[in-house]
């Protein structure tokens, strides 16, 4: 039997840091989604806290939800930077606990509904890149 080959990149956690949610009046169907990601480099651990800041409102403001929620991942580093395959699957990795818990959070609201964000391609590498902080 082989030995098992530990993956260069891992999830070592994903928590909900804030929920907020509004549910007042009938519920338009037509959800506005928001997803801001940041980040913070640990370099001298190889660790990064990923945090996706995700908000989903609909056009009279009748429901709005923002979640903020982090993803800690471990990596084997190349030199200082980080890999560029980090900022597409990252978010990649860590949507779709965010999509289900907001479809859970509001399924169990008792509004009557339940919001299912479709998937996504999560493309947020440059915007990723834009908002990193290095720690040592």
């Amino acid at each position: 039997m082989e030995k098992a080959i530990s993956s260069v990149f891992q999830l070592k956690g994903f928590f909900i840091e804030e929920t907020h949610i509004k549910i007042k009046g009938n519920i338009f169907e037509d959800l506005e989604l928001n997803i801001q990601p940041e980040g913070i480099h640990y370099q001298s651990d190889h660790k990064f806290h990923l945090r996706l800041t995700v908000s989903i409102k609909d056009k009279e403001d009748s429901f709005t939800c923002q979640i903020i929620c982090r993803g800690e991942f471990t990596f084997k580093p190349d030199g200082d930077i980080i890999p560029e395959y980090f900022y597409i699957n990252a978010p990649a990795i860590i949507f779709p606990y965010v999509r289900a818990y907001i479809s859970t959070l509001t399924n169990l609201s008792t509004a009557g509904f339940s919001v299912t964000i479709p998937t996504l391609r999560m493309d947020f590498k440059e915007q990723l890149k834009d908002k990193i902080k290095v720690e040592e």
